[in-house]
């Protein structure tokens, strides 16, 4: 709510809103504290919902675009990630989800699994090597550059033009 406040106060609107919402507690899902599992459950999966819900006014106005970036673990469970990687596989399921939903709205809704750098993925402390043609995360450059990408897409479609 304080960012389409925000926005509505410079005189404008929320056209996108990106969704990044993360936090990994590394080590083994048995020796983890229920605090630790509750707070990667709460940030990436219920902070991803409640992104999602407070933007959706504002989109909906707007006929505005939601991207959720998530991870490329989401593609495979890891000895000592494993509630993030399951948390993340919840959020690329979001996406979808919310695709449909809003999709009476012309809010526009977006998945971008991470990880999908230039670079090659470090092997994790204690797990497996990764996956074949695995990349490192994405830097911040990697996510403006994508976001850009999503933008100009969502504004030729707008317009009719894609």
């Amino acid at each position: 709510a304080r960012m389409g406040a925000a926005a509505e106060a410079l005189g404008g609107g929320i056209d996108h809103v990106v969704c990044t919402a993360g936090v990994l507690r590394v080590g083994a899902s048995v020796e983890t504290s229920p605090e630790e599992l509750a707070e990667v459950i709460d940030v990436n999966v219920k902070g991803t919902l409640n992104v999602a819900r407070a933007a959706h006014r504002y989109l909906r106005e707007r006929q505005g675009s939601f991207t959720v970036f998530a991870s490329s673990s989401f593609t495979l469970g890891r000895p000592n990630y494993v509630a993030y990687s399951g948390s993340k596989a919840a959020g690329v399921n979001i996406a979808p989800g919310l695709a449909v939903e809003r999709a009476a709205d012309e809010a526009r809704v977006r998945e971008r699994p991470g990880g999908a750098g230039s670079r090659p993925a470090p092997a994790p402390a204690g797990g497996p090597a990764p996956r074949a043609g695995a990349t490192a995360p994405l830097s911040p450059t990697d996510v403006r550059a994508i976001v850009e990408e999503f933008l100009s897409e969502h504004r030729l479609s707008r317009r009719g033009t894609a």
